[in-house]
């Protein structure tokens, strides 16, 4: 499958695709997160789940958790609002988040690494994985985009993947 208008059949010929429908994030939704299941994420995960299901001061309905295969993915997920938003682990590489946070930059969501600070793709190239994790949001979810920021920079093992 493909997002675009056409996607390649098993013949391939092109055949007529739609777009998918996009769901942006409304306050008091069911806040959808989504991962990876390796080891390096599961902090992130676990820390959403404590501020999306005991925080009675904001308007968060609950929280469910999706384990999505592939970065890209779980990004596209996002952008579609299939998922509120993604966590993905300080595994993942800039090839693996650059094309996904275009297009969910130009449809209203956002992309940061853990601590709020946009990924950087630069000509450093020593510098090729996103070392501080990172967190994506659908259109509409920067409110939860931001405290799952503001916990993580208070989170002693979060804070740990800091420089």
């Amino acid at each position: 499958k493909g997002i675009g208008k056409f996607i390649s059949t098993k013949n391939g010929n092109l055949s007529k695709s739609p777009l998918p429908n996009i769901k942006p994030y409304t306050s008091g939704d069911t806040i959808y997160v989504s991962s990876g299941d390796s080891s390096k994420v599961k902090p992130a995960v676990t820390l959403a789940e404590n501020i999306f299901h005991s925080d009675k001061t904001k308007n968060y309905n609950g929280m469910t958790h999706q384990i999505i295969g592939a970065s890209g993915n779980k990004m596209l997920q996002v952008s579609y609002g299939s998922s509120t938003i993604s966590l993905q682990g300080t595994g993942t590489s800039l090839w693996d988040t650059a094309a996904p946070s275009a297009i969910l930059f130009a449809l209203g969501g956002k992309v940061t690494d853990y601590f709020g600070n946009d990924l950087v793709y630069g000509t450093n190239k020593g510098q090729l994985g996103n070392k501080r994790g990172v967190i994506s949001s659908a259109p509409g979810a920067k409110g939860v985009h931001l405290d799952m920021v503001e916990a993580m920079g208070k989170d002693d093992g979060i804070l740990s993947l800091r420089d």
